[in-house]
């Protein structure tokens, strides 16, 4: 079905703001939009109202707008569908900020909707009036100012147009935010202002201001295809061809569908090659080789790092998660580095690719396989790295043995136990994803983390945006205790929205990731004790008493029983569960796993071939 520019007043408009706002949203639906996050506000109202009246987009309200930011973030990733937010003027939009940078470097399409005051009243100090043009700066793909709106056709067909532009930016293979600030005047109400919609004005242009009668966008778009050319394909095939060490390293989104997934597989089965798998690459699938799931463990150690040197990289997606990863790349320079990603931006901290390819990495993988006329699988290069994954297996179980409830790993293999397969994880981006790194071995569930910039802000509004997806899908999200006390007003989706969702906050009191870099030996031994005061930031939060303030049950496990327990998903109830970490056995425990590691692992490479 689709909706008339008015939603359910018939395409009568009462004034032509609705009318416009009418057009806006049926233009948004016809490119793709679903899901509108809404934070109210007067100047937005006529947004608000024509999203209300036109069952086609569902609709979410929003006290903050930070938090809707996120959730729409969460919501868009989770969905695969570029997601609206619409809020008032004034500084409203500012806090959309964070989500929008995030988004940015995330590639996640969002369509940022600005009410904003008349022209002439800007500048002149009328109350909750900024300049917004401009607003996100360099952040956004795609950036118009959309005047007051005219009751004229051809009017109503170029801001179909400008929304066609948007969305196609949003969505295109750099994928990001687009923003569109809307002029409005009075009134911002379905108030009827007579003569304001002339009688017949569709006569002259029904599309225009109906839209295409087969539902379609005003103005479609065909995505482009890859056109990597036949001799680069054929350079790179013979390369990997003729590689000893290939390696193919997978950082996150390097395949986005079971296709991609099955032909880079496939080609490293060609090649013999190891797929050094992060967690958000959607290839750490926990079903063995070619993909290694240790390799953070051992690639820290200098001299493992160094005996394990490739002579060809394929380095699939953005920049990985494990730091150890791009160290390790770049202490290796002179190697032969393609890097294949749609993306016209280059993530390559270790300054070292050799070759920059701009199409998705499956189709580079299946143009590439036909190229290589070989099957290498267990060859000795391989064997050294899987029993170089082995020895992280090994050392995985035994760092499990003794460990108490409240250790990082038990909470991983716990979550590995409870999830099914069609599950949806969120990480936070601190140490909940490193900490995934080195103790999950992989499975079918989906990873997802706000890896743009890494920030701590707006998780729990993007673990109920991507819960929000689809609520049928069972989510869980695994956060830091200064995480939830930043986007602590995020909670307040949950009676609201009804999803299900397990929320897991590990307190370990404070910023537990201080404690792994050189800094923690530094700042402890200054005069008063510089480093928990100024960087692991203590508190004594009761997250019983958050929860209960927003009507969440709470669970504090303290045994292997009482966690499967409170790990259980229960579809639309939200649960948070507080796992408390004693931060320094934790941190002596992950120091013996890596030593562990370094021992067993060293043997198995020093004669590698």
């Amino acid at each position: 079905m689709t909706a008339s520019p008015a939603g359910r007043q018939g395409g009568i408009a009462p004034n032509r703001n609705l009318l416009a706002a009418g057009v806006l949203i049926d233009e948004l639906v016809r490119c793709g939009v679903r899901a509108l996050c809404l934070s109210p506000g007067s100047r937005s109202a006529p947004i608000a109202l024509a999203a209300h009246a036109d069952d086609r987009i569902e609709v979410t309200v929003h006290t903050d707008e930070r938090c809707a930011g996120f959730f729409a973030l969460g919501l868009a990733r989770a969905s695969g569908r570029p997601v609206a937010l619409s809020c008032t003027s004034g500084s409203a939009g500012a806090n959309y900020l964070p989500a929008v940078i995030e988004a940015s470097h995330s590639r996640v399409p969002l369509v940022v909707l600005t009410a904003d005051r008349p022209p002439e009243l800007l500048d002149c100090g009328a109350p909750q009036t900024m300049n917004q043009h401009g607003l996100f700066g360099g952040h956004v793909r795609f950036a118009q100012a959309i005047p007051e709106p005219r009751p004229d056709a051809g009017w109503l067909r170029w801001l179909r147009t400008r929304v066609d532009r948007a969305v196609e930016a949003a969505t295109g293979a750099n994928a990001g935010p687009v923003h569109l600030d809307l002029h409005l005047s009075g009134p911002l109400s379905a108030a009827v202002v007579e003569g304001d919609v002339p009688a017949g004005l569709d006569a002259s242009d029904p599309v225009g201001v109906h839209g295409r009668p087969d539902g379609r966008p005003l103005s479609p778009w065909t995505p482009s295809l890859p056109t990597v050319p036949r001799r680069s394909l054929n350079r790179i095939g013979a390369l990997l061809a003729n590689a000893a060490r290939p390696v193919i390293v997978a950082g996150p989104g390097a395949v986005h569908d079971l296709d991609g997934y099955e032909a880079v597989i496939g080609l490293a089965r060609l090649l013999g090659a190891p797929i050094l798998a992060d967690p958000l690459s959607r290839l750490r699938t926990g079903g063995g080789l070619p993909v290694i799931s240790g390799y953070d463990a051992f690639l820290r150690a200098p001299e493992i790092a160094e005996a394990l040197m490739p002579d060809v990289v394929l380095h699939l997606g953005r920049t990985p998660t494990c730091k150890h990863t791009w160290e390790w790349l770049q202490r290796h320079r002179a190697v032969e580095r393609i890097c294949v990603d749609s993306s016209p931006e280059r993530e390559d901290p270790s300054l070292s690719g050799t070759e920059y390819v701009r199409a998705e990495a499956g189709w580079v993988a299946a143009a590439l396989a036909p190229r290589i006329r070989k099957s290498a699988t267990g060859t000795d290069w391989l064997r050294v790295w899987a029993d170089a994954d082995r020895a992280v297996a090994a050392a995985r179980a035994d760092a499990l043995r003794d460990a108490p409830t409240g250790f990082e790993a038990t909470l991983i293999e716990a979550l590995a136990a409870a999830m099914p397969g069609d599950a949806r994880l969120v990480v936070a981006s601190s140490m909940p994803i490193r900490q995934l790194d080195a103790f999950w071995a992989g499975g079918p569930q989906q990873v997802l983390a706000n890896r743009g910039v890494n920030g701590i802000d707006g998780l729990v509004s993007t673990a109920f945006g991507t819960a929000a997806a689809d609520p049928a899908r069972p989510t869980w999200a695994v956060i830091g205790d200064l995480a939830l006390l930043h986007d602590a007003g995020g909670l307040m989706a949950a009676p609201r929205l009804g999803v299900g969702l397990v929320l897991v906050v590990i307190n370990n009191g404070g910023g537990g990731i201080f404690s792994y870099l050189p800094l923690a030996a530094t700042a402890a031994g200054e005069p008063g004790g510089a480093f928990e005061p100024l960087f692991t930031t203590p508190h004594t939060t009761d997250f019983a008493g958050a929860a209960q303030m927003f009507g969440l049950s709470h669970v504090r496990p303290t045994n292997a029983a009482e966690l499967a327990e409170a790990l259980t998903w229960v579809p639309g109830r939200t649960k948070l569960v507080e796992l408390t970490v004693d931060r320094d056995d934790s941190v002596a425990r992950h120091r013996r796993f890596w030593a562990q590691v370094a021992e067993s692992v060293g043997p198995i490479v020093s004669d590698a071939p």
